[in-house]
């Protein structure tokens, strides 16, 4: 169907875009040198990890913020911004309306498109984390220390973070 096209079609370019994105980080600074292996591992374990939700329906309180949520049924005028439905996640939080907001304008109610925001998300943190580590483990004060082993340090660091059994409900949900 045309729903599931496009679904897949906005899979394929969040995908192509963590690589472009994961190929500038590790050309931005020389010193770190090319370590675009290493991100698209942790790109794909993110991936691979959380896969299984992607078929997963809308639970607890999701009906009442996506489902039941007529607010973020038309993305203009933006009363998703400060109009949500009482005791929704989203009250008062205009950036996870937005989110909502757009993921409806994609596909509608259909749970797939706010799985893979929210794996992406994930996955985007993960490799800001891991940039972020690496970043400091190469800076002046600690490059004599760690700068050989940098990329494996954050590696770990970062895959840790990210498959962690605790980040299970904000990733899956």
């Amino acid at each position: 169907s045309d729903r599931s096209y496009s679904l897949f079609t906005l899979k394929l370019w969040l995908i192509v875009k963590l690589q472009h994105m994961t190929t500038q980080l590790a050309e931005s600074n020389p010193r770190l040198g090319a370590s675009n292996h290493l991100l698209l591992g942790l790109v794909l374990v993110g991936v691979l990890g959380y896969a299984n939700s992607l078929n997963g329906p809308f639970i607890f309180d999701d009906l009442n913020s996506i489902v039941e949520n007529s607010e973020i049924q038309e993305f203009w005028p933006p009363r998703w911004l400060w109009i949500a439905p009482q005791n929704a996640t989203n009250q008062g939080r205009p950036v996870v309306s937005f989110t909502f907001a757009v993921n409806y304008a994609i596909s509608g109610s259909n749970p797939s498109s706010y799985h893979v925001v929210n794996i992406s998300i994930h996955i985007l943190a993960a490799l800001t984390l891991f940039g972020i580590i690496r970043r400091t483990l190469t800076g002046n004060l600690l490059y004599d220390r760690f700068g050989q082993n940098s990329a494996g340090l954050a590696l770990a660091c970062a895959l840790l973070w990210m498959i962690h059994p605790i980040q299970t409900e904000c990733v899956n949900y």
